[in-house]
C-alpha cells in the first residue's frame, strides 16, 4: 500500500488523515500538506494516523519536522491513533519524548483545543 494524505477542518482543528505506509519511498507528502495547511493559516493540527500500518526512521522525520513548522508559526501539533506497530518504533526511538500523542482522535481534538 502507498500513503495517502488528506486533511479538513473540524471543529477548528486542521485533521490530516494519513493513510499507508509512512516510509521514504513515499516521499514527504505529510510534511508537504502540513506546510501547505499552515501557508493557509492554520495553527492547530490534529494528525490522525489510525491507517498508518508502518512507518521507518524518515516516517518519524517528517513527524519531527511537521512539528517544528507548527512551532515556527507559534502553532500546535498532535499526532492521534497511533497503532502498536507505529508505538513500538516511537517508543524505541524515544521520540515520544517530543511529539504529543493521543491515543484517539477525540482525545486530540479536546487536548488541541477543537471546539
Amino acid at each position: 500500500m502507498s500513503l495517502a494524505v488528506e486533511s479538513k477542518e473540524q471543529k477548528g482543528v486542521t485533521v490530516v488523515t494519513v493513510r499507508g505506509r509512512l516510509i521514504m519511498q513515499y516521499g514527504a507528502k505529510l510534511q508537504d500538506e502540513v506546510k501547505r495547511r499552515v501557508g493557509e493559516g492554520a495553527r492547530r493540527v490534529l494528525v490522525d494516523m489510525t491507517e498508518v500500518e508502518y512507518i521507518d526512521s524518515y516516517g518519524l522525520g517528517q513527524m519531527v519536522a511537521c512539528m517544528k513548522t507548527l512551532g515556527e508559526q507559534k502553532g500546535k501539533i498532535r499526532f492521534a491513533g497511533l497503532t502498536d506497530k507505529v508505538k513500538k518504533l516511537i517508543d524505541i526511538s524515544a521520540v515520544y519524548k517530543i511529539l504529543d500523542l493521543d491515543p484517539d482522535l477525540r482525545t486530540g481534538l479536546s487536548r488541541i483545543g477543537g471546539s
